[in-house]
């Protein structure tokens, strides 16, 4: 049945991960913003395990605190009758939640990480218009940067939040037969591509290749 434990858990373990991965949105678009648009430079690779451990530790602590805080509200609203996941469908309970902990922080999220990326794209396009020697490639690879860097941000999510509020139902649960296809699809592909995007703009290039290459060189 819906209001088993096996359910109850399996919304829980949903409405962690996609908690996480808002989490972990908002932490890459702050070291972005950090790494290029702060007047502090960061700091060296030597030190940077220890801030590693600290964004996974803040990574995991969001998002559990988010769902006990949940778990704890509804059970103490519904004087121990339920804890707000699994009664209807294995998620959340109720719309009110639903858009309290799940489009709350999407919403809150995507707007830092836009902010966070228009400071860098700004501050790096400040940086060029005063070298004398921009040219016409230096643009153009400007303009790659800048895609690159947004690949990490997430900002896409925005189409799906202002697609659903144009027709008043941001929160409302559609069986998929009622759910708007080309919509859908605009931005379930805007956004499930977005570990496609992010792993073809970091990680397959020439220079994670090499370091990969010359790890694996016999000593």
């Amino acid at each position: 049945p819906e209001s088993s434990a096996l359910c109850k858990a399996l919304g829980m373990i949903t409405h962690f991960l996609w908690l996480w991965m808002f989490s972990w949105s908002f932490i890459c678009s702050y070291h972005m913003f950090k790494v290029f648009a702060a007047k502090t430079r960061p700091p060296p690779l030597t030190n940077s395990f220890p801030g590693l451990w600290k964004r996974i530790l803040v990574s995991l602590a969001v998002p559990s605190t988010v769902i006990s805080s949940t778990a704890a509200f509804s059970y103490l609203k519904s004087n121990g009758k339920e804890i707000g996941y699994g009664n209807f469908e294995c998620f959340l309970n109720s719309v009110y939640l639903v858009g309290l902990t799940v489009v709350g922080p999407l919403s809150v999220v995507t707007l830092c990480n836009i902010v966070f990326f228009a400071t860098t794209v700004y501050n790096i396009y400040v940086v060029r218009s005063l070298q004398s020697s921009l040219n016409q490639v230096r643009q153009q690879n400007d303009w790659f940067v800048y895609a690159r860097l947004s690949s990490v941000t997430g900002a896409f999510w925005a189409v799906a939040v202002v697609s659903e509020a144009l027709d008043n139902n941001v929160l409302s649960r559609q069986r998929l037969e009622d759910l708007d296809i080309k919509k859908m699809f605009i931005y379930i592909v805007l956004n499930g591509l977005q570990g496609v995007a992010i792993f073809l703009s970091f990680v397959c290039n020439t220079r994670v290749l090499r370091l990969y290459r010359d790890l694996c060189k016999p000593k």
